[in-house]
């Protein structure tokens, strides 16, 4: 059998890397036997202008040591003017013991002001590195007081500790699970079958009546809505417009104001009127009846323009939390219970392009009833 001529020897590769350091031996040599001269004069050169800097900070230095009360150690510069002297001869060629002699005696003088340059740029850059720029620790508060200079929109939670807050209680709170909001509308009916086990059905009449009411009222005129929706209309039909700067002088105005206590609508009235006839915005509102589905269709709209989060708006959620979240769900595949009227109400008239008075609620109370079957339910204690 012929053997592996691609196979590796260890043995070769030693003779390899041998023979590669006797080739960088000997052009080194060869280099140095034809160019002595060439290299000579160039360290001469280098070499000439290094004790020129030397001689003028050193000379220096004995003019301040004879202006100073106290004595100051004066260097000897004899090395250095000898050489000087040997370089102005113009030596055509010098042998390498000389170049390393002449070398070895202007570094003793330059060491010490490298050795500081070093230290200075070591210093430097352990301070600028980037692992030196993640040494603070930061605990929340501390992390959102320094963030909201950057995002103003986080300014209206600065104040609270939602961690040690309820979630379930308080304007911050957090959606209504449908179990619970069918608990706090009264809308499960209990029974208890055949084996004692207490079993839930949803009260549908009254669920639907529940969910109508999430409507609000009819749509009238932005001239009719309350300010804090006027503001959210501006915005809105701005970025609708492609004129995101004044969308976002109004929401940074509006979040910075948070922090007073008493949310700043200066502009927002006269801002509104001059969107009031705007044809895309009316062209939106033409297809809904109602102000929280006019609302909705509005922000997808005004996503048209880009990225748009409700959390760039997070100051109404305390204001008008039924407006919140139906602003949240938008885009989302099913809606929270407290919204969940209006937004099958949406959806139908989003589909039908037109304005439907009449709630049509069914698909909220049907998806209601599908999630309380999901839920074991727990009885509560008296």
């Amino acid at each position: 059998m012929r053997p592996n001529e691609n196979s590796n020897n260890p043995h070769e590769s030693a003779l390899d890397f041998l023979w590669l350091v006797v080739m960088i031996v000997a052009g080194i040599v060869l280099i140095w036997y034809f160019g002595k001269a060439y290299i000579a004069t160039a360290v001469f050169y280098v070499r000439s202008y290094e004790i020129a800097v030397i001689d003028f900070v050193l000379n220096g230095w004995r003019k301040l040591a004879t202006l100073l009360p106290f004595a100051l150690p004066v260097p000897n510069l004899d090395s250095l003017q000898h050489w000087q002297a040997y370089i102005a001869t113009r030596p055509k060629a010098a042998e390498f013991n000389v170049l390393a002699s002449i070398s070895t005696d202007v570094g003793s003088y330059l060491r010490y002001p490298i050795i500081a340059v070093l230290g200075l740029l070591s210093i430097v850059v352990y301070f600028s590195h980037l692992s030196a720029r993640f040494q603070t620790v930061f605990n929340m508060k501390r992390l959102r007081d320094l963030e909201k200079q950057n995002w103003p929109q986080i300014n209206p939670i600065t104040k609270h500790n939602l961690v040690k807050e309820d979630v379930n209680k308080g304007a911050w709170a957090m959606a209504m699970t449908p179990m619970d909001f069918a608990k706090q509308h009264k809308l499960i009916k209990e029974s208890t079958d055949e084996n004692g086990k207490i079993t839930v059905s949803l009260n549908k009449g009254a669920a639907s009546r529940v969910f109508a009411l999430q409507l609000g009222p009819v749509w009238r005129g932005v001239q009719y809505l309350p300010i804090h929706i006027q503001a959210l209309y501006v915005v809105f039909a701005a970025r609708a417009n492609r004129e995101r700067e004044v969308a976002d002088k109004f929401l940074k105005q509006i979040s910075l104001s948070s922090l007073t206590g008493k949310l700043d609508f200066t502009g927002v009235s006269e801002a509104a009127m001059k969107y009031a006839n705007d044809k895309a915005v009316q062209k939106v509102i033409g297809k809904h009846a109602y102000v929280l589905t006019v609302m909705a269709s509005l922000l997808e709209l005004a996503r048209n323009d880009g990225v748009f989060a409700t959390s760039d708006f997070l100051w109404l959620k305390p204001v008008d939390r039924r407006l919140w979240y139906m602003l949240n769900t938008v885009g989302r595949q099913t809606a929270v219970p407290e919204v969940a009227g209006v937004y099958a109400h949406w959806i139908t008239e989003h589909k039908i392009q037109r304005p439907l008075l009449v709630p049509m609620i069914d698909e909220a109370v049907k998806g209601l009833e599908i999630a309380l079957n999901e839920i074991v339910y727990e009885p509560e204690e008296d």
